[in-house]
C-alpha cells in the first residue's frame, strides 16, 4: 500500500454465500465500474476483506455464515488498524459493505466504540451500507449513533424490492431488516447519515445486488466517494429526512413490487433459489420466531 503512492482506498466486505473468488471478482467489478483506479484525481486502491462464508445459499449455510461474521469482528478491526495506520500512508479509506457484511462491519465499529483510544477516532471517510442484513431494531438501538462517529459520512441504501432480505427477516427474527423500507430507516434523521431509497431501481432476480448491478446506483456511489453531498447528487432527491432515486435506468414510474406478494412458482429460471428462500420462510413460521 505504501509503495503504491495511492492516497485512498476502498475496502469491499462481501455478504452471505460469497466464496473468496466470487467476492474478489465482485470487488474488482465495483472498482472497474467506478473507475476507482484510473482517474487522475480519483486513483485509489481496491481492497477486500474476506470473512469465511461457506459460499452456499442453503439455510444451514446462512446460520453458519451468520456466526462466521461475528467471529471475524476482531480480525476486521486489526485489518482496519493496519490500513488506517500512519505507516500505510492513506489519507482516505472507504468501506463498501453488502448484506451480511454490514453486520460484520457494524459490530466491528461498535466494538471500537468501547475502546477509549478509539471512541472519537473517525477512521473512515465514506461508509456505504448496501442492503444491510441487520434487524432494523438492532440497527437503531445499537448502531445508529455509533457508526457516524467513525466515518465522515454513512450512506445506507434500502429497497422494498429486496426478496433476499425479506426471506432473511422471516427466517430469523420475523422482523424487517435495516435494508428494507419496512425497517423504518427512511424516517431516521441523524447527523452524517444519509438513507437512500433504491426501490425504483431496475434490478435482477431477488433485487439484492442492486448496489453493484445498476448504473444509477453505481453513479451515486461514484459521486459520494467524490464527496458530493446527497442533496447535490443528480439521481436522488430529498424525501423527508431521507432521499430516493428519481431514475432507475428506465425504472421511474414502474410499480414497486412488495416481496410479501412474491410467488416463487412464477420465477422460472430462478425457481431453485426461490424455493430455497420459501423453505426458509416456511421453516421460520413452522418453528416460531427465532432470535436475531
Amino acid at each position: 500500500v505504501k509503495g503504491s503512492g495511492r492516497r485512498q482506498a476502498f475496502i469491499y466486505v462481501h455478504g452471505f454465500a460469497n466464496s473468496f473468488p466470487v467476492a474478489a471478482r465482485r470487488a474488482a467489478q465495483v472498482a472497474y465500474d467506478l473507475d476507482f483506479d484510473v482517474e487522475p484525481d480519483f486513483q485509489g486502491l481496491t481492497m477486500m476483506f474476506s470473512w469465511p462464508s461457506r459460499g452456499s445459499a442453503s439455510p444451514t449455510a446462512y446460520t453458519s455464515d451468520y456466526d462466521a461474521s461475528d467471529q471475524a469482528v476482531e480480525a476486521f478491526n486489526r485489518f482496519l488498524d493496519l490500513v488506517t495506520s500512519e505507516y500505510a500512508g492513506l489519507e482516505r479509506v472507504h468501506v463498501i459493505a453488502h448484506s451480511m457484511g454490514n453486520r460484520l462491519v457494524a459490530n466491528a465499529l461498535n466494538a471500537r466504540a468501547v475502546r477509549p483510544s478509539d471512541s472519537s477516532d473517525r477512521i473512515l471517510d465514506e461508509l456505504v451500507l448496501a442492503a444491510p442484513d441487520i434487524p432494523a431494531t438492532t440497527f437503531k438501538t445499537r448502531f445508529l449513533r455509533t457508526l457516524p462517529s467513525f466515518a465522515e459520512r454513512v450512506t445506507l441504501y434500502v429497497s422494498d424490492k429486496d426478496v433476499a432480505l425479506y426471506a432473511s427477516s422471516q427466517a430469523r427474527s420475523q422482523e424487517p431488516r435495516a435494508g428494507q423500507v419496512d425497517g423504518g430507516m427512511l424516517d431516521v434523521d441523524v447527523d452524517r447519515l444519509d438513507v437512500i431509497d433504491a426501490s425504483l431501481l431496475e434490478t435482477g432476480f431477488l433485487s439484492h445486488d442492486y448496489y453493484a448491478s445498476n448504473n444509477s446506483m453505481l453513479s451515486d456511489i461514484y459521486s459520494l466517494l467524490k464527496r458530493i453531498p446527497a442533496d447535490q447528487r443528480p439521481l436522488i432527491r430529498a424525501a423527508g429526512p431521507s432521499f430516493r432515486f428519481v431514475t432507475g435506468d428506465g425504472a421511474e414510474g414502474v410499480g414497486v413490487v412488495d416481496p410479501r406478494r412474491w410467488s416463487p412458482w412464477a420465477v422460472g429460471a430462478g425457481g431453485a433459489v426461490a424455493m430455497m428462500l420459501t423453505g426458509w420462510i416456511l421453516l421460520a413460521r413452522g418453528r416460531g420466531t427465532r432470535h436475531a
